[in-house]
C-alpha cells in the first residue's frame, strides 16, 4: 500500500526530533562531564559559594555609594571637595549581579540557589519586575535583608511599579528581617507616591529588631512615613542618615543606644523644648563616632542665654563632628550647649557674614595646641561666613625626598582649618575680639585658600615667617594678592622681633608661646614645601591682578608672556632671594590645577627657562603631571 508523502515526511520529522533531543541530551551530559574535570568545578559547593559571595560583595562595594561612612561625606574640601550625593551614581540594579552565575551551568546554578547570602542584598528601582523581586526575597530565605530602593526622577511613575505590593510586604510584615534600608529619591512627587503606596491602610508596623542602617534621602517632608514605619522601635540601629525631612527628637529612631553614625540634614526648629530633647539624645548616644547636623534656617531665635543650660553637656570622645548653619544664631546656641574636648575631625560652618568669632573660637579652644591651620574660601556655596575645622592630616617623607600626601590620616597630628569666605577674620582692631586663642608655636602646616582679589594683612605673613616649626605652606586659588603677601614675607627684615602683639594693638591674631622670644635669622626657617593648587582662576586673572599691584606686565617682555608663565615669574620674584640668602632649597615646589574646573593653565607646556628658574629654588618641581627632580 502506497504511503502518502505528507505522512512519510511527518514520520521522518519525528525521527529527526528524537535524534536531536538525544543529541542535545548527550551533548549536555558530555559537556557537564568535561566541565567537571576543570579545577573550579571540583571545588566543594561551600567553597565555591564563598568565592561567589566575595566577588559579588566587591562589585557591590565598587558600584554602591558608601552611605555607611558619614565621615567620608563630611565636607573635605582639602581632599574630596564638597559633599557629593549624586543619585546618578547608583548603578542600574534591575538585574542583580548574581543572576549571570545561574546561567553558566547547572552546577553553578544549583550552588547559587542554595546560597541565600548571595540574594539578601536587594537593589530595587521602580522598573524592577515583581517576579525578580519575589525570586530574590525567596532565595534569601531567612537571612537579614539589605534593601536599597532607588526612585530617581527619570523612571516611570509609581503607578507603573508592579513590585509595590511585594515591597510593601517586605517593609511591613517583613520589617523584622531588615538589616539595612536605603531609600533615595530626588523627586517629591515620586517620594509621596512611593512612600504613600507602601503605607497602605492594611499595613501594620513590625519591630525592626535587626535594622542597623537606615538612609532616607528625599526632597519632601515625609516624617509621618518614617515615624509610623518604625514606631515599634529600632533597638539595634547604628547608622542613621536622614535628609529632606526633619525628624522630631522624640522619634523612636533616636532611642537606640547603639547609634555610632548620625547624619541629619534637617532638624526641628530650635526652642527651649527641642534643645532639651537634642541634649537628651546626646546623653543616650554614648557610642557616637560621627555626628553631622545641618541646623534649621532660623535667622532670629526666641531662645536667650537664660534658656541655655548653665553647664555645657560634655560630648564623649568622637571621631567627627560637623555643625553647619546658614545663620549664626542657631549655631551659637548649639556651641554654647555642648563642649568638645576629644575629637579627630571638627568642622563648624556658618553662612552668615559675622566677625564675632569669639563663640566659635571658645568652642574649639580645648583642641589646642595646633600643628596645622587652614584659612580659606568655603567652596560649597557659603561665601560670606566662615568655617573652622579640626582635622587629622599628615605630611610624609619618602626615599626620593619630600612627598606631600594630604590623604594620609594620622591621629598624632591635629590641625584646625579656618575658612573665612571672602572676608578675612582678623581686621585691624583695638580689641582682642578678633584674636584666635590657639597657641600656634608648633604649627607645621598651613593651608590658605582664597578666590577673591582681597589680600591678607602683611603682618599675618610676617608672623608666619617667624614661626620656627612651619614646614608646609599650601596655597589654593591663590591670586596675586596672596602670592604677593607670601613672597614678600620670604624676604622681610631678618631681625624682626617675633614677640606676640599686645591685645590692645593687635592687627593680627597669631599668638605665640611665651618661650619663643629669640628672633630667627631667616624667614620660614623650617619651610620644606610650598604648593599652589587649583590655580586656573588665578592664572586667568593674573595679568589684571598684576597691574593693580604695579607690575608692568603690559610692557615687553611681560606683554607677550603666557599667563601661566607670568604667574610663575611673579611667584619666583622673591623665592630666589629667599633660597640664595639661606643657601638652601625647598624639597618640593608644586603647581597644579587639582580641584579646579576652569581652563587648563597648561602647566606642562611651560618653557625650559622658567623650569630652570624653578629648579633653582626647589629640589623637586611639579608642574601639573610633569615632575623635575634634582639628580
Amino acid at each position: 500500500m502506497e504511503i502518502h508523502w505528507v505522512g512519510a515526511q511527518s514520520i521522518i520529522d519525528e525521527e529527526l526530533a528524537h535524534l536531536q533531543a538525544v543529541f542535545i541530551k548527550q551533548t549536555r551530559e558530555l559537556r557537564q562531564r568535561r566541565n567537571a574535570l576543570t579545577p573550579i568545578y571540583r571545588l566543594p559547593p561551600e567553597l565555591l559559594s564563598r568565592i561567589y559571595f566575595a566577588t559579588l560583595t566587591q562589585n557591590q562595594e565598587k558600584k554602591h555609594r558608601s552611605r555607611l561612612n558619614p565621615a567620608a561625606r563630611i565636607h573635605k574640601g582639602r581632599r574630596n571637595g564638597v559633599d557629593n550625593y549624586e543619585f546618578s551614581s547608583w548603578p542600574q540594579t534591575r538585574k542583580p549581579d548574581v543572576l549571570p552565575l545561574c546561567h553558566v551551568s547547572q552546577y553553578w546554578r544549583s550552588v547559587a540557589l542554595s546560597s541565600p547570602e548571595l540574594w539578601n542584598h536587594i537593589q530595587v528601582d521602580l522598573r524592577m519586575k515583581p517576579e525578580l523581586l519575589d525570586f530574590m526575597r525567596t532565595s534569601a530565605r531567612k537571612l537579614p535583608l539589605i534593601l536599597d530602593l532607588d526612585a530617581d526622577n527619570g523612571v516611570p511613575p509609581w503607578s507603573h511599579f508592579d513590585s509595590r505590593l511585594i515591597l510593601s510586604d517586605i517593609l511591613g510584615a517583613g520589617a523584622g528581617q531588615l538589616k539595612s534600608l536605603a531609600f533615595c529619591c530626588d523627586s517629591g512627587v515620586i517620594s509621596r507616591d512611593v512612600l504613600g503606596g507602601v503605607m497602605a491602610p492594611h499595613w501594620t508596623p513590625a519591630p525592626a529588631q535587626q535594622l542597623e542602617s537606615l538612609e532616607i534621602i528625599i526632597d519632601e517632608e515625609v516624617e509621618d512615613f518614617v515615624s509610623k514605619m518604625f514606631s515599634m522601635g529600632t533597638p539595634n540601629l547604628r547608622y542613621l542618615d536622614v535628609r529632606g525631612t526633619a525628624l522630631p527628637w522624640t522619634s523612636p529612631l533616636f532611642e537606640s543606644s547603639h547609634l555610632t553614625h548620625t547624619t541629619l540634614h534637617n532638624i526641628p526648629h530650635l526652642d527651649s523644648s527641642t534643645l532639651d530633647q537634642f541634649l537628651n539624645f546626646l546623653r543616650r548616644a554614648t557610642q557616637l563616632v560621627s555626628l553631622y547636623l545641618c541646623l534649621p534656617r532660623q535667622k532670629n531665635l526666641a531662645l536667650h542665654d537664660d534658656d541655655v543650660p548653665s553647664t555645657r553637656f560634655k560630648l564623649p570622645p568622637i571621631d567627627t563632628l560637623q555643625l553647619v548653619s546658614e545663620y549664626f544664631a542657631p549655631l551659637s546656641i548649639v556651641m554654647k550647649s555642648i563642649e568638645v574636648e576629644d575629637v579627630d575631625t571638627l568642622e563648624v560652618s556658618c553662612g552668615e557674614a559675622t566677625h564675632n568669632l569669639r563663640p566659635i573660637c571658645d568652642f574649639s579652644a580645648p583642641l589646642e595646641p595646633l600643628d596645622s591651620l587652614e584659612i580659606g574660601y568655603q567652596p560649597s556655596g557659603i561665601t560670606k561666613g566662615y568655617t573652622i575645622c579640626c582635622d587629622q592630616e599628615f605630611v610624609t617623607f619618602d626615599g626620593d625626598g619630600f612627598e606631600i600626601d594630604l590623604d594620609i590620616w594620622r591621629d598624632e597630628v591635629p590641625w584646625i582649618a579656618m575658612n573665612t569666605g571672602r572676608q578675612f577674620p582678623f581686621p585691624p582692631a583695638e580689641s582682642s575680639l578678633y584674636r584666635v586663642p590657639w597657641v600656634l608655636s608648633s604649627l607645621q602646616l598651613i593651608s590658605i585658600g582664597n578666590m577673591g582679589k582681597a589680600g591678607i594683612p602683611q603682618r599675618f605673613w610676617e608672623e608666619l615667617a617667624n614661626l620656627p616649626t612651619l614646614r608646609v605652606v599650601r596655597l589654593k586659588w591663590a591670586r596675586i594678592a596672596i602670592v604677593q603677601g607670601f613672597s614678600r614675607s620670604m624676604v622681610m627684615s631678618m631681625k624682626r622681633s617675633t614677640a606676640s602683639p599686645s591685645a590692645s594693638s593687635a592687627t593680627f591674631a597669631l599668638q605665640q608661646d611665651e618661650e619663643i622670644k629669640d628672633c630667627v635669622s631667616h624667614p620660614y626657617p623650617a619651610l620644606r614645601a610650598v604648593t599652589f593648587d587649583s590655580m586656573d582662576e588665578a592664572v586667568k586673572e593674573c595679568r589684571s591682578d598684576s597691574v593693580e599691584f604695579g607690575y608692568r606686565v603690559n610692557s615687553p617682555p611681560w606683554r607677550d608672556m603666557h599667563p601661566t608663565e607670568l604667574y610663575l615669574k611673579i611667584v619666583l620674584s622673591n623665592f630666589r632671594a629667599w633660597a640664595e640668602y639661606g643657601n638652601r632649597k625647598l624639597d618640593e615646589l608644586r603647581f597644579s590645577r587639582e580641584g579646579s574646573g576652569g581652563e587648563d593653565p597648561k602647566l606642562e607646556e611651560v618653557n625650559k627657562a622658567v623650569v630652570w628658574s624653578l629648579r633653582r629654588v626647589a629640589k623637586h618641581v611639579r608642574l601639573g603631571e610633569r615632575r623635575y627632580v634634582d639628580k
